[in-house]
């Protein structure tokens, strides 16, 4: 069921609802149109752009999918799960196949579990139990993911590495999905290997690289890691709605606090463990706000 603010927004969204673009999404067609053709266009005229050129088009090209699959997803331009679905299944970003990142993403999407982690799927955050059993090594890891750099060094590999220590717990079940995702994704390398002046490894090495700042993480693979995604679900629901938010203000304010201070330890799981005193007050602030 939809939430709404107030009786003026859910007036001003109905309105909204009768207009001819929120009918028939024509902006969401013509962008899946236009990535779809774009992509085909600079793998076949590769070999007049050039390697590089041809590879600095692809990158926000790619990321620009990601986008486009994330609408598919939630239900946009269509309503039919299967030809959303259909539409979105092009592996052009190759390592995540699309109904995992669907099915993960809407799980996400549970208002009452964000970012609590273990239960929302795209939570950045650590439990306390996880942080005190944790090595210096893995300390120090966790603490250079957050930082631009260490994102772009160490993201890609980790999440892949998470994702692959992930899926393999689901076996057999996910099976299928994977096996449908390698045969479309072996067809459309085999079309680049045929027909661009791109290499397999090279499109495969790229695309692996670009993960770090893209929008999921694990079991989503998420390059918004580098965006804070807090304000948005909390922003959008009404207020008090769900632990956690007393105002859409204070949510938004406690988690972005708490990431910025901290970023470790879910403020609405424990506090986390300060690193100096202003960092100590932050915190539990956040977490007696959001508590």
């Amino acid at each position: 069921m939809a939430n709404y603010l107030d009786p003026t927004q859910r007036r001003e969204i109905e309105a909204l609802a009768q207009r001819f673009t929120a009918k028939t999404e024509w902006p969401t067609w013509l962008l899946l149109i236009g990535v779809y053709t774009s992509w085909f266009a600079v793998i076949l005229g590769s070999h007049w752009l050039g390697l590089w050129l041809s590879t600095l088009l692809l990158i926000p090209l790619v990321t620009l999918w990601l986008s486009v699959q994330h609408e598919l997803l939630h239900g946009h331009p269509t309503r039919s799960l299967l030809l959303n679905k259909l539409l979105g299944y092009a592996p052009f970003a190759v390592w995540y196949p699309y109904t995992l990142y669907r099915d993960s993403h809407l799980l996400h999407h549970n208002d009452e579990d964000l970012t609590l982690p273990g239960i929302d799927p795209e939570s950045r955050y650590l439990n306390q139990q996880q942080w005190d059993s944790s090595s210096l090594f893995e300390r120090g890891v966790h603490w250079l993911t957050k930082t631009v750099l260490g994102r772009f060094l160490l993201a890609a590999p980790l999440a892949i590495g998470r994702l692959a220590r992930h899926q393999l717990q689901c076996l057999p079940t996910v099976w299928p999905m994977w096996l449908a995702h390698g045969a479309v994704t072996v067809l459309m390398l085999s079309f680049i290997a045929h027909y661009s002046a791109l290499s397999v490894w090279h499109y495969l090495c790229w695309s692996a690289c670009r993960l770090c700042p893209s929008r999921r993480s694990v079991p989503t693979m998420n390059t918004a890691r580098i965006r804070n995604r807090s304000s948005a679900p909390c922003s959008t629901r009404p207020r008090g709605h769900g632990p956690g938010c007393t105002s859409t203000t204070t949510c938004t304010w406690c988690i972005t606090t708490c990431r910025n201070c901290r970023g470790i330890c879910c403020p609405r799981s424990t506090a986390p463990a300060a690193s100096n005193g202003w960092n100590a007050a932050a915190a539990s602030w956040c977490t007696a706000t959001a508590n």
